[in-house]
């Protein structure tokens, strides 16, 4: 593309996956913009729906682009999960972002509010001053105002979709959605209750109640979950060591790593490691 964004896909942000499925109308917006379209779902609302995953693997990853997939290793994931997912806690418009890797992407935060739940991705460039992949059209500063509009408003609608399947906590501000958002951003770290309870302004015996309340499952099983999710997500695209992913997801060492893994995985990090497709 470059292309005219024409607003023949959409009505109103509210309106926008009114009755229609959400993965087929990104599917409608990636033939409209003529730009593969990526979901990065860092709240994991996506994989919860009833009825299956919102989206479909492919659609939730970077990899079915082979520039993306040739040499994708660590840093990709701290690029285009983590780094991205910070900026677009600071970020309210999509903006243009390039990677280790010299390829430049349009990102739009999935937001409600104050609260961040992942990052919608379209496009796929040449940074400037990147020969390869050559079969990659090289970035335009003119192509963001082109397709930015857009996607703002698809954020947006996504966003209402998911508040009316009742993926997310409306209001924005309710404690439900400042909980998750702070295991999110904090799961790495050897947090406590009495932090979190800072955070939602109440003491830790009544923060402790309402995580029960809210979510079925204390703080401690909640963090564990989310560690264990990157956990994996590590070990499916990374050749980091055992003691590495450990660290970088709030484990003490790879023997604790180990042990909880099994418990909620039901087998060790390294029999999963082994059972990922090669690519």
């Amino acid at each position: 593309m470059r292309g005219t964004v024409s607003s023949g896909l959409v009505s109103t942000g509210s309106n926008w996956c009114n009755g229609v499925e959400l993965e087929s109308s990104l599917a409608a917006l990636e033939r409209l913009l003529q730009q593969p379209v990526t979901v990065v779902d860092n709240a994991h609302v996506f994989d919860l729906r009833p009825g299956g995953p919102c989206f479909t693997a492919s659609r939730r990853s970077h990899r079915k682009h082979p520039a993306c997939d040739a040499g994708f290793d660590e840093r990709c994931i701290q690029h285009c999960r983590y780094a991205m997912n910070l900026r677009c806690l600071r970020e309210e418009t999509p903006f243009a972002c390039g990677c280790w890797k010299g390829l430049t992407q349009i990102v739009a935060p999935l937001r409600d509010g104050g609260v961040g739940y992942g990052m919608l991705y379209v496009g796929l460039w040449r940074s400037p001053g990147v020969a390869a992949p050559p079969e990659l059209p090289m970035w335009e500063e003119a192509v963001l105002p082109e397709i930015a509009p857009l996607l703002a408003l698809a954020a947006e609608g996504i966003v209402a979709q998911l508040r009316r399947e009742h993926k997310i906590d409306a209001p924005p501000e309710c404690r439900g959605a400042r909980i998750a958002a702070f295991f999110r951003e904090h799961a790495a770290e050897p947090v406590t209750l009495p932090e979190l309870a800072r955070e939602i302004g109440l003491s830790p015996s009544r923060a402790g109640h309402v995580i029960r309340e809210l979510f079925g499952a204390g703080f401690t099983e909640l963090l564990l979950r989310e560690r264990v999710e990157r956990a994996r997500l590590h070990l499916s695209a990374t050749t980091l060591s055992l003691g590495e992913i450990a660290a970088r997801c709030g484990f003490r060492d790879e023997f604790h790593l180990g042990r909880i893994f099994k418990q909620y995985v039901g087998i060790s990090p390294g029999a999963y490691r082994r059972n990922q497709p090669k690519t």
